[in-house]
């Protein structure tokens, strides 16, 4: 009788290690080509060409650092800086860790003495696994200086973008947009949609592949499951402290209550 050998599950691309080892694959700059210009949306003449991964390694301390923050960072052909993270559970501080991340990537391209006037563009892009911004339903959204009340950008020096992938209707996709395909593929690697659009678009081919070659390493599979872990601990960690405050946040209304119900029968 034959054994059956099942199937390697493939990892989890929202998980930001195997993120990172996929679209800042230093062999395959292709893949992190594609997902930028369709995040980007640029016009055919100003389409990124080429990418330079600045941190392609993955220290071992950050692997186990359940607080650390594994992100891409590239320059582009025009010498755009661009920086990319994943995040999987709401820290209620990523607005302001984009904002200190965004002035790190615009002072870094500055040496002391310099002319301001050789800042290049600077663009941070943030892929969430939760709803960020409650004003709107839009999956993707991106932000610049402008004027209050005209609208007027002021300039496109800094640039900052927040992807939020519950707000993805995987019926509702147009696999026709660049940017929906690589959600998808981020969101189910293993959809029947993602095999019809890898052989339509040979990046997402790529990605498959290296994500498929990635999940049967056994190295590999080990800093996965201690990056899950840590990744795990840390939602722990934040849910603990979630409750911890609605439960103070219920006691401390109860006292509230009590106090005023005991000083309205005292006047009465």
């Amino acid at each position: 009788m034959k054994n059956i050998q099942k199937k390697q599950e493939l990892m989890n691309p929202k998980v930001d290690f195997v993120f990172k080892s996929i679209f800042g694959n230093e062999k395959y700059p292709e893949i992190l080509i594609s997902f930028l210009n369709a995040v980007l949306k640029l016009p055919k003449e100003k389409k990124i060409i080429k990418v330079k991964i600045e941190n392609p390694n993955i220290d071992k301390m950050d692997i186990e650092d359940k607080y650390s923050i594994l992100d891409i960072l590239a320059t582009a052909n025009d010498n755009r800086k661009i920086d990319i993270e994943i995040q999987i559970k709401n820290n209620y501080d990523m607005i302001p860790r984009t904002i200190y991340y965004l002035s790190k990537l615009i002072e870094g391209q500055m040496k002391e003495g310099e002319d301001y006037n050789r800042i290049l563009k600077s663009i941070t892009i943030n892929i969430v696994d939760f709803e960020l911004l409650k004003s709107n339903k839009r999956v993707h959204n991106s932000f610049v200086f402008k004027e209050k009340e005209t609208g007027e950008v002021l300039t496109d020096l800094a640039e900052i973008h927040f992807i939020e992938l519950p707000k993805l209707k995987i019926e509702d996709i147009n696999t026709e947009d660049l940017l929906n395909d690589w959600l998808l593929f981020i969101e189910n690697p293993e959809s029947e949609a993602i095999e019809m659009l890898k052989t339509k678009i040979k990046e997402i081919g790529s990605a498959k592949k290296v994500l498929e070659v990635l999940s049967l390493d056994k190295e590999a599979r080990l800093v996965y499951e201690s990056r899950q872990k840590a990744l795990k601990d840390k939602i722990s960690a934040i849910n603990t402290a979630e409750k911890r405050g609605r439960e103070e946040g219920i006691k401390e209304g109860i006292e509230q209550g009590m106090k005023e119900g005991i000083y309205l029968v005292a006047k009465n």
